[in-house]
């Protein structure tokens, strides 16, 4: 819950300081740090809002992934089309995963930890390439540079780490715990 919660909050703040530009570079990673710290902090201790915010992020690495797939189809100008994908997606999320809070974490966890390794890797190999063409979906704007092989066989990375999570999750560590009830079976 506190990774989700400081992901979360550390990656809104250092996009509003990179709008406002008051900061220096070091200035906004220690604004984006302790706001991260605080929200973490908060979504780790507050159980249902940990959830809800879990299941928010869940939604919202959905929703990017859908983006950058359906703009390989069609192309749109409206910059209203990722901000209500991504808000919708993260809500109906959130609220699924008020409901069945032991699945949406797991496939939470696994889909976070997939997205950071796979922006661990685009770092290493493409200097974050994947990482901007991302952000250009969010932002509607057609990207100049098309993802090369290296970009695709990248992608391809988080899906199949995003299964290696959910089968550890599910076959190994999940198994005959109920986190909430605190018991095991």
């Amino acid at each position: 819950m506190f990774l989700s919660g400081f992901l979360f909050g550390a990656l809104v703040t250092y996009i509003i300081c990179l709008e406002e530009n008051l900061l220096p570079f070091e200035g906004k990673i220690g604004v984006a740090a302790g706001a991260g710290i605080l929200c973490g902090l908060i979504t780790m201790l507050v159980q249902y809002v940990g959830v809800f915010l879990t299941g928010f992020n869940l939604g919202f690495v959905g929703a990017v992934a859908g983006l950058s797939i359906a703009e390989l189809f069609v192309e749109t100008s409206s910059k209203w089309t990722p901000i209500s994908s991504v808000f919708g997606a993260g809500l109906v999320c959130a609220l699924l995963a008020l409901r069945f809070q032991r699945v949406a974490t797991v496939f939470a966890s696994a889909v976070i930890g997939s997205t950071m390794v796979t922006a661990a890797v685009d770092h290493f190999v493409e200097a974050s390439q994947l990482l901007m063409y991302a952000v250009d979906r969010l932002k509607a704007i057609r990207s100049e540079d098309p993802l090369c092989w290296y970009g695709w066989a990248i992608v391809a990375l988080g899906p199949s780490t995003f299964l290696v999570g959910i089968i550890v999750q599910f076959c190994i560590t999940g198994k005959g715990r109920e986190h909430y009830r605190g018991t095991v079976f």
